[in-house]
């Protein structure tokens, strides 16, 4: 099965096109593209300014670090002698507690600074510069106005005989790219659309639903509600150090065209709102 949201890298390493980019039926103009580039830009250079400065965010670090492990190590002495082990530990019981205060601290400096920037005039006027440009793109591209907005899973992938392997979508991570995409019907076609293009696949050529239970990365995170909270809750998504997503499970909408099956991978949280799109029904 061919990912159709996927970049093929068994051949050409060095490859950036999707497999689905040959079923494009709507893509916007160039000056609108850049446009909506240089308000991603704009933005860009505002949440860099909602950082602390290079030495706090240092500082914060190692204090994190230095605090978490003189936690658990003064735990598991406490766990092994008593509470009377802390008396001849006092000196790294002082340096945790400082450890942990200091980074305490900086976390309420870097949410109040967070805050602030985010806040203020030229900060909205940069959101809404994005927002302004990203629906001019979806009204280029002719994508309904109450077209759903979910969660589609890219990533580059290397064949091993039949066995597909999903690759690296970097240097530093393996994470599968979670792109949001307006994903609607139109006429007799399934459609799915980016800030740039729209991807048409016949409704006739959809077959199923798979259900693949395996833990899998993800890089970004497009919702409102964060990850743990509300309708997200239950799906009990995880984060690691560097800041993936990591889902327990995924799901393929499969369809099958001139004699080759596709694959549409989603997380799992996204599966009513295909079952209710496509009509298909999860195996």
């Amino acid at each position: 099965m061919k990912p159709f949201f996927g970049i093929d890298l068994t051949k050409d390493k060095k490859n950036t096109q999707l497999n689905a980019n040959e079923f494009i039926t709507a893509t916007v103009p160039a000056d609108m593209v850049q446009r909506l580039e240089e308000a991603g830009d704009a933005v860009e250079n505002v949440l860099k300014t909602a950082k602390l400065p290079l030495w706090m965010r240092i500082i914060k670090f190692i204090a994190e670090i230095v605090g978490l492990i003189l936690f658990l190590s003064l735990f598991n002495t406490v766990m092994e002698v008593g509470f009377t082990a802390l008396r001849e530990s006092l000196l790294f019981v002082i340096l945790d507690v400082v450890c942990i205060s200091i980074w305490g601290v900086f976390a309420y400096l870097e949410k109040k600074k967070n805050k602030e920037v985010l806040e203020a005039d030229q900060s909205q006027c940069a959101l809404s510069a994005v927002q302004q440009n990203l629906q001019n793109s979806y009204d280029s591209l002719k994508v309904p106005r109450d077209a759903a907005s979910l969660d589609i899973l890219i990533f580059y992938y290397k064949m091993k005989g039949e066995k597909l392997i999903a690759c690296p979508a970097s240097s530093h991570t393996d994470s599968y790219l979670n792109i949001d995409m307006r994903v609607y019907t139109q006429k007799d076609f399934l459609c799915f659309a980016d800030t740039e293009n729209v991807y048409s696949v016949p409704l006739s050529a959809l077959e199923s639903i798979e259900t693949v239970k395996k833990r899998i990365p993800m890089a970004g995170w497009n919702k409102e509600d964060a990850f743990n909270e509300g309708i997200y809750k239950p799906y009990k998504i995880t984060t690691d150090n560097v800041g993936r997503f990591w889902v327990k499970s995924y799901h393929i909408l499969t369809f099958n065209l001139n004699n080759e099956k596709y694959g549409i991978y989603f997380p799992s949280y996204e599966l009513s709102q295909i079952e209710k799109i496509t009509g298909l029904r999860a195996e």
